[in-house]
């Protein structure tokens, strides 16, 4: 079964250094790749990401007609902000600015933190953006560059714009003075950007927010009866949503299925029933991924069938881009991995007959 779906490639990147005293909550790849922001109970680290030159390519697992990936050393990863219980971080390169969610507050540096120094020095030079924040996310709408942060407790988001750098300078602030509130009737638990709008998932289901005019509308039609299992149903988590084609997938803690864009189930046969509770999602066309704290399950998008299966403890989705998904996970001593996981096409080392052993060395 494994031979049949040898769909993807694994390979710790980085590894013996943090564990249970210091672990990893978030992780994002900068520089092109070459280095590591990590996010720990403890600070900020970063790590260097370099091709090892003396690798063999031929013990690269799939590596035909993909990028490198296997041939990465990663260094032992240095500290250059203290600060407790740091859940996310961002970077926002063309606004020179380190953004981190801090004990559920969002603080925010000038990139050059990122150089290092003394982290307790660096740890002053943080800003308060705002307080009492379970989550946020940055992104681009309506072609504006927006950081939004969940406010859980007020039940509410509240969205800020980067001011560009040149104007930084001009203004001596880093954001537009006025900022949005955009209230709803549950807890924000996801953020997502569409086109022109924002998609929130709410404790009581995805909600469509238009900025310019401030309207929310539920994401689901009430009117479909099809949609009865994610309507109104206490405890479900939307967490994600996807364009596919002309349909959106929406992914919840419980289930995943497709709607159109008026809000009905779109295709009636189609939906995933989750073997575990994932808490994120990841989508590489046609692999859809789902994080669960103990094990990956990898789903084909269009039929649902269920693929692979990657076992590991304490695993925590990190990052997602076309190059690769990264996560996290806790290895038979109690020390953490980050690992990368990518679908490159594989046909040509399958054909090949090259890469001995599995690629899923942990599933």
């Amino acid at each position: 079964m494994i031979d049949d779906n040898d769909v993807f490639t694994l390979t710790p990147l980085s590894s013996k250094f943090f564990d249970a005293t210091n672990k990893i909550n978030c992780v994002v790849p900068f520089d092109g790749g070459r280095k590591l922001l990590y996010g720990t109970d403890a600070g900020i680290y970063i790590s260097d990401v370099k091709m090892n030159e003396s690798s063999d390519p031929s013990s690269s697992v799939g590596s035909g007609g993909a990028p490198p990936t296997n041939g990465r050393v990663v260094s032992k990863p240095v500290k250059i902000i203290s600060k407790i219980n740091i859940i996310q971080v961002e970077i926002l390169g063309e606004y020179q600015m380190l953004l981190a969610l801090s004990d559920k507050k969002l603080l925010y540096w000038p990139l050059d933190v990122l150089s290092g120094g003394d982290p307790q020095k660096n740890a002053k030079l943080a800003k308060e953006l705002v307080a009492h924040v379970s989550l946020f996310k940055v992104g681009v709408c309506s072609g504006r560059m927006l950081v939004c942060a969940a406010k859980s407790s007020s039940n509410l988001i509240r969205i800020f714009e980067p001011i560009d750098p040149i104007n930084q300078k001009k203004q001596k602030k880093k954001f537009q003075s006025e900022h949005k509130d955009v209230t709803f009737n549950s807890e924000p638990v996801s953020i997502s950007f569409l086109k022109t709008k924002l998609c929130v998932g709410c404790s009581k289901g995805f909600e469509i927010v238009s900025l310019e005019n401030n309207v929310k509308e539920q994401l689901l039609d009430p009117a479909d009866t099809s949609l009865y299992f994610a309507i109104g149903k206490e405890g479900l988590k939307p967490l994600g949503i996807d364009r596919i084609n002309s349909d959106f997938l929406l992914s919840y803690s419980s289930f995943s299925f497709f709607i159109n864009h008026n809000g009905w189930r779109s295709r009636p046969k189609w939906k995933i029933d989750w073997e575990g509770v994932p808490h994120a999602f990841a989508l590489w066309y046609p692999y859809l991924l789902a994080f669960d704290s103990n094990f990956i399950e990898i789903r084909h998008v269009e039929s649902g069938e269920l693929l692979r299966v990657i076992v590991a403890g304490n695993i925590r989705f990190l990052h997602s881009s076309s190059q690769e998904i990264l996560y996290a996970y806790e290895d038979e001593r109690g020390f953490d991995v980050v690992a990368s996981l990518d679908f490159w096409d594989k046909t040509k080392k399958n054909r090949l007959g090259a890469g001995g052993g599995s690629a899923g060395s942990s599933s």
